[in-house]
C-alpha cells in the first residue's frame, strides 16, 4: 500500500534529523532552521524525549553562529532572518523550560539583538531599524506584530517564573507583592504600547479573517490575558502554586480581587476563541501552545467560585458555555496535533461532573513535582519527559474534573474584547 501523508511526513522528519545530527559539530544557518522545525513536530507529535534533548543542540547551534548578537556584514534580509530563528528558538525554549532555571537553554539575558521588522519590510526588503525588546520605546508603531507577540512571551515567561519563586516556602512575602505590582504593570503598558490597529476588537478579528496574520494577532492576545491568568492563578488554590502561608498575608481583600482577576481574563480568552470560531472560512492554524490555553481557561472556568462568578455578572451556564468553547478550539486543534487527547478529556470529563459535588479550588488538571515545589502539568513537554525517566515516585497530583455542560450546541460570545 501506498504511504500516507503522515507517514511521508514522519519520515522527511527522521531524515532531515539524522543529516543534521551527522554533521552537528559543523552548525549553519540553513541546519538551525530545520532543526526547529524538527523539534516543533516531535512536540506536536507526541515524541517528547526527542523534542527535549534535540533543545541542548538547537541552542548550541544557535550559539555557535552567535545570531544571538547583531551584526552588519551580511544583507539586511539575511539580518533579519537571523533574529527571526533566534527569537524563535527564544519561544520555543521558553515553552518548553516552564519557567524552571534549569531547564532553561535560551535565557532572555543571553539574546543581544533587536525585534524582528514588521512583515510589510520583511517582505518587501526594506531596512527598518526596530526597537530592542527591553526598554520600551517612545513608541511602538514600527514594531510588528511579531514583535509585539515576542514581547507578551516574554512578559509571560517572567511571569511563570515569578510563581516559580512563589511557590517557595522561603519567599519574602513583601518581595512577591512587589514582583507581582510589577509584572502586572509591565502588562499595562505592554497594551498601552499596542498600535490602535493591533489591538483587539471584533472589527479587528472580522478584517483578518482571510489574512495569514491572523493566527499571531489571536495568539498575541490570547497571551495577555494568559499571563494575567497565570499571575493571579496561584490564589484560587494552595495546592496549585502559592503556599498558605502566602494566601493568609495576601489578606481577604487582596486574595478576592486577585482571583476576579484570573476569572475576568480567563472568561476573555473563552470569548476570543469563541469569536474566532465563528469566523468563516476556517482556514487558520494556531500554535499547540493555544490548546494549552485553551485548558488553562476552561479549568479556571469550571473550578471557580459561584458567588465570584456572581459578582462578575456570569451564570454558571456562561462559565459551562466558556469551557465549552474551549473544548471545541481544543478539538480543531487536535486535527494538526494528535496528542492533544489527554487534555481534551480531562476537559470532557469536567463537564460532566455536577459541580456542587465538589469544593471550591478543586483542581482538573494532574500535576508532577518535577523538582521541590516545582510542579508541572503532565502534558507538558518536561512533564512527560521527566515522568518517563525518573524511576522515584513523582507525586502525581489527580484531582477530581468538576462541571457539566448538557449540551454542546453553545451560544457563543459575541462582545468585544479589548485589552483592559
Amino acid at each position: 500500500m501506498p504511504a500516507t501523508e503522515k507517514e511521508i511526513g514522519s519520515r522527511c522528519v527522521d531524515l532531515a534529523e539524522s543529516m543534521i545530527m551527522s554533521s552537528s559539530k559543523r552548525p549553519s544557518i540553513s541546519k538551525t532552521q530545520a532543526l526547529i522545525l524538527v523539534i516543533r513536530y516531535k512536540v506536536w507529535t507526541g515524541s517528547y524525549d526527542d523534542a527535549f534533548m534535540l533543545m541542548a543542540q538547537l541552542t548550541r547551534s544557535a550559539f555557535a553562529l552567535r545570531i544571538n548578537h547583531e551584526t552588519t556584514k551580511p544583507p539586511y534580509f539575511m539580518q533579519e532572518s537571523r533574529r527571526r530563528l533566534m527569537w524563535a528558538i527564544y519561544i520555543l525554549d521558553s515553552m518548553i523550560s516552564c519557567g524552571i532555571q534549569e531547564y532553561t537553554l535560551c535565557p532572555i539575558g543571553s539574546i543581544h539583538i533587536r525585534l524582528p521588522c514588521p512583515e510589510d519590510d520583511f517582505e518587501l526588503n526594506n531596512e527598518t531599524n526596530v526597537e530592542y525588546i527591553r526598554p520600551y520605546g517612545t513608541s511602538s508603531e514600527r514594531v510588528g506584530i511579531i514583535g509585539h507577540y515576542i514581547r507578551i512571551i516574554n512578559i509571560h515567561d517572567e511571569v511563570i517564573r515569578y510563581t516559580r519563586r512563589a511557590a517557595l516556602p522561603t519567599a519574602e512575602f513583601s518581595a512577591l507583592v512587589s514582583d507581582s505590582h510589577n509584572l502586572e504593570h509591565e502588562l499595562e503598558i505592554f497594551s498601552s504600547n499596542l498600535p490602535d490597529g493591533e489591538r483587539y476588537s471584533q472589527k479587528s478579528l472580522e478584517l483578518r479573517s482571510f489574512s495569514p496574520r491572523l493566527p499571531r494577532f489571536i495568539m498575541t492576545h490570547v497571551w495577555w490575558h494568559q499571563a494575567h491568568c497565570q499571575l493571579f492563578r496561584g490564589t484560587l488554590s494552595t495546592s496549585h502554586v502559592f503556599p498558605e502561608s502566602y494566601i493568609n498575608k495576601l489578606g481577604p481583600e487582596a486574595l478576592h480581587e486577585s482571583r476576579k482577576k484570573c476569572l475576568h481574563h480567563a472568561h476573555s480568552i473563552c470569548a476570543i476563541f469563541a469569536s474566532l470560531l465563528a469566523l468563516e472560512g476556517d482556514t487558520w492554524t494556531l500554535d499547540y501552545e493555544m490548546a494549552e490555553c485553551a485548558y488553562t481557561a476552561a479549568e479556571i472556568l469550571l473550578t471557580s467560585d459561584i458567588t465570584l462568578q456572581n459578582q462578575l455578572g456570569f451564570t454558571r451556564n456562561q462559565m459551562t458555555e466558556g469551557a465549552a468553547v474551549c473544548l471545541r478550539l481544543m478539538k480543531n486543534l487536535q486535527q494538526m496535533y494528535p496528542y492533544l487527547s489527554t487534555m481534551i478529556a480531562d476537559i470532557e470529563q469536567g463537564l460532566l461532573r455536577i459541580p456542587e459535588i465538589v469544593p471550591f479550588g478543586t483542581e482538573i488538571s494532574q500535576m508532577i513535582e518535577i523538582a521541590p515545589y516545582q510542579r508541572v502539568p503532565r502534558y507538558s513537554v518536561l512533564g512527560q519527559t521527566c515522568s518517563i525517566h525518573d524511576g522515584n515516585p513523582l507525586g502525581v497530583y489527580t484531582q477530581s474534573p468538576i462541571s457539566r455542560a448538557s449540551d454542546a450546541n453553545f451560544s457563543p460570545y459575541s462582545q468585544d474584547l479589548a485589552l483592559s
